[in-house]
């Protein structure tokens, strides 16, 4: 018939995963087959991303990977840089908080803006992890208009009074449209800004970090 052969049968439901896709196989002699599906609850990775400083740190990003291990219990042969690909993404809201919901319980890695790569377990429930950014220097740039509205960055520059020309590309910098801009990682220097918004005339101003 038509439907004759093997197939798989998988099914999707909130707050739960089914560990295994069940294969049945229908023929003209059995056109259809009972299927019990076990389904198990889902678990969430929940937490913030400050900086050092204790400041909230919004829009940062944070990714998060299943780590599946082969047939024979090792690791993935891949290197770790290329699975990376096919992580799953979050940013942090202006409370500097991100979550991750419906995840199958098992062991992930994680890396979040500006922290070494970790690896642990979800077992079960919500899991709560917190990241702390250590950087030296932070400079926070806020932008409103006259009526006191936060305004988005829509590009940022910030490079050496001395030589303008040259932009801090070596910075690791947060712009997110939350009307604020976080940049890590500065020495002790006099630096150009330029900032632009869509709908605003652009800015520069001098900014000395001490």
């Amino acid at each position: 018939g038509k439907y004759t052969g093997q197939h798989e049968v998988s099914v999707s439901a909130d707050g739960y995963y089914l560990p295994k896709a069940v294969k049945v196989y229908l023929s003209d002699e059995t056109p259809s087959a009972d299927v019990e599906l076990v389904m198990k609850l889902t678990v969430s990775l929940t937490g913030t991303i400050k900086s050092v400083q204790g400041f909230p740190l919004s829009g940062a990003t944070i990714e998060l990977l299943p780590v599946t291990p082969s047939k024979d219990g090792e690791q993935p042969a891949k290197p770790v840089k290329e699975l990376w690909y096919f992580a799953l993404n979050e940013q942090t809201d202006s409370l500097g908080r991100y979550r991750f919901n419906s995840l199958a319980p098992g062991k992930y890695r994680v890396r979040a803006f500006m922290t070494e790569e970790e690896e642990f377990t979800l077992e079960s429930g919500n899991t709560c992890r917190d990241f702390t950014v250590d950087a030296k220097t932070l400079l926070i740039i806020g932008t409103k208009n006259e009526d006191g509205e936060r305004v988005p960055v829509s590009f940022l520059n910030l490079s050496p009074k001395e030589d303008e020309d040259q932009g801090c590309s070596c910075l690791q910098t947060l712009n997110f449209a939350f009307g604020e801009s976080r940049v890590f990682g500065m020495a002790p220097e006099t630096y150009t800004l330029r900032l632009e918004s869509a709908g605003y005339v652009s800015v520069q101003k001098d900014v000395t970090i001490v």
